[in-house]
């Protein structure tokens, strides 16, 4: 009964039944000691389920800080992928922009090669203007060459002219010394005759009247002779007017000369016009080459920076998907507790 009190539950009751007067107690004791042990027995099955519950608990515990820690490196996978997707997305933003001032910059010099097109276009316009005004004085020139040669020509018809007079006169001072030949040897016979005659004048008067027909015939030739001098004196006169025409065409020709030198020259600041035009359009055809470059590369920037963006989309898809199998997996071990 010791024993029993202080909770020594093996202590032997058995050798109790054997006292007759103690029989009651003992199946007393025996009903207190199996009362006892189903206590101990509860107690044990109880401390055994706390244990076992606080194993589950921890277990748990343990699941869902693990749940949790995934979860954390999983959101915060996610959210550094996704700052870098606006990194990424920004740096295409950037590019895009730079692509639209690129093709400004394209378009602007596109439209300066056209306008310098468009002045080359006028120049060509004012240089084939030039042209047709070095056309029509050449046209002229070859007018002025023209009446030059028919005033020439009658230049040589004045000339000729002259000639011809100059023979007349020729053939008048002929006449002339004949008549005076005739005068002298009439004269000889009258005075031969004025001799033999003596105071008879007969003879005489015949000489006298050969020479005065002689001298009718020499005051006509003299007339002839003025008359070709002033004929010789107005052809003189023509052909110095001739000449003096002459002189004007050819100074008009000069002038028209200096004319073609002038158009000539314009039309040489035209062609620098041109040149400078040209070598304009070279430049900015130079300046959209490396435009085009430049764009080329923001273009493959931007191409770069869209595969960035496939790959960190591609990454966090693989990070949502394992959030999603931990979860799952973390449902089914939590069901299976």
């Amino acid at each position: 009964m010791k024993g029993l009190a202080k909770g020594d539950l093996e202590t032997d009751t058995r050798h109790l039944y054997w006292i007759k007067e103690l029989g009651n107690m003992a199946k007393s004791l025996i009903i207190f000691k199996e009362n006892a042990v189903a206590r101990q027995q509860a107690e044990s099955e109880k401390q055994t389920q706390t244990a076992d519950q606080q194993r589950k608990s921890q277990y748990i515990n343990e699941l869902i800080s693990g749940f949790q820690k995934n979860s954390n490196d999983s959101i915060s996978q996610v959210n550094l992928a996704s700052t870098e997707l606006k990194t990424v997305s920004k740096s295409l933003d950037f590019s895009a922009t730079d692509m639209q001032d690129q093709s400004k910059t394209v378009t602007d010099n596109v439209q300066d090669t056209s306008n310098n097109v468009n002045n080359a276009a006028s120049a060509v316009k004012e240089m084939a203007s030039s042209i047709a005004e070095i056309a029509q004085q050449a046209s002229l020139s070859t007018d002025i060459a023209a009446k030059a040669k028919q005033k020439t020509n009658d230049t040589v018809l004045v000339i000729e002219a002259l000639s011809s007079s100059a023979e007349q006169i020729e053939q008048v001072v002929k006449l002339i010394e004949e008549i005076a030949d005739q005068t002298n040897l009439l004269a000889l016979n009258a005075t031969i005759e004025a001799a033999r005659a003596g105071d008879a004048g007969k003879g005489f008067a015949v000489v006298a009247s050969e020479v005065k027909n002689l001298a009718n015939q020499t005051a006509r030739a003299t007339e002839e002779i003025a008359d070709c001098i002033s004929t010789i004196r107005q052809d003189s006169t023509k052909a110095n007017s001739a000449i003096r025409e002459v002189e004007d065409i050819i100074s008009k020709l000069s002038n028209s000369s200096l004319g073609v030198a002038t158009s000539v020259e314009e039309q040489s600041a035209v062609i620098t016009d041109i040149s400078q035009n040209v070598n304009n359009a070279s430049k900015l055809s130079t300046q959209n080459t490396q435009s085009m470059n430049e764009v080329g590369s923001a273009i493959d920037k931007t191409k770069l920076a869209s595969t960035d963006v496939s790959l960190l989309s591609a990454k966090l898809n693989s990070q949502v998907s394992r959030l999603e199998n931990d979860i799952s997996e973390f449902l089914i071990q939590v069901k299976s507790v």
